[in-house]
């Protein structure tokens, strides 16, 4: 090799256990990361139909985003060390947010925005909803089926550490006030008011109103964001998608409703 005055292109030095070392802190925060089908693969939830590969092929890692396994949309690098691989992912991740339907800003060094619920993990499930309300406070809740059992949902939420606003406003249907044939409410009064006097929210107002069908469900929290909950509370055992988004909608639709809603006295 003749001389030259520049020095040895250094060797990749990136392994699979610097992969797992650097995502670990990532999964504690929040996001949703996967060992994939193969030993040498991660695969990071970016939004409901866009994820993050983080793969060795053909002797190289290789970071990549597409819909599914084996369906990579762009190549963003092949990383050869730590640097490279935090500086790859940052970059897939920003532009991931054009994809957004809320349109909010997707940031790898803050908690993610969107989490896919598991039918079969409702505890987890509950644990990924407070991860994306985090330090803001419940201010209201929009739920045609928050009942006794929605209740405790949100009960549960302020024992891992969720703040719940001591004017907290809930909006539900009539029919979770109506006994059924042979039974009681699904949303009693003495519930109310122990769930009231345990979470100390002295100025609780729930109002109802006639809805029908499958609607909205979300909360409005401080800081002008909406969780869009996507299940009712009062089951986190399903499959569905939850994600933040700005309040800007769902706040003047919650106004309108509670203008018209009926008050209930507890």
């Amino acid at each position: 090799m003749s001389n030259t005055p520049f020095p040895q292109y250094p060797a990749a030095c990136l392994n699979k256990d610097d992969i797992i070392a650097y995502l670990i802190p990532y999964l504690e925060k929040g996001w949703e990361i996967y060992q994939g089908n193969q030993e040498n693969q991660f695969i990071i939830r970016l939004l409901d139909n866009l994820k993050l590969f983080i793969e060795l092929k053909q002797s190289k890692w290789r970071i990549s985003t597409g819909l599914d396994i084996d369906q990579s949309l762009a190549i963003w690098a092949f990383p050869e060390n730590l640097g490279e691989l935090d500086s790859a992912i940052r970059q897939a991740v920003s532009t991931a947010s054009v994809a957004s339907p809320s349109g909010t800003r997707i940031e790898w060094s803050s908690v993610p925005t969107t989490v896919r619920l598991d039918e079969e993990k409702p505890a987890s499930n509950l644990a990924k909803l407070v991860a994306l309300i985090g330090s803001s406070n419940i201010e209201a809740i929009f739920d045609a089926y928050l009942d006794n059992k929605g209740l405790e949902t949100v009960l549960n939420m302020a024992t891992l550490g969720i703040k719940i606003s001591t004017n907290i406003r809930l909006l539900t249907s009539t029919k979770m006030l109506q006994s059924s044939s042979g039974g009681t409410a699904r949303l009693t009064p003495s519930y109310i008011k122990s769930w009231q006097n345990e979470l100390g929210c002295s100025g609780l107002e729930i109002r109802h109103n006639s809805y029908t069908g499958h609607q909205r469900r979300f909360m409005l929290l401080s800081g002008g964001q909406s969780l869009i909950v996507g299940p009712s509370l009062n089951n986190l055992s399903v499959n569905e998608a939850s994600h933040l988004e700005s309040d800007t909608a769902d706040i003047v639709f919650f106004n309108k409703e509670w203008v018209s809603a009926q008050h209930l006295i507890v």
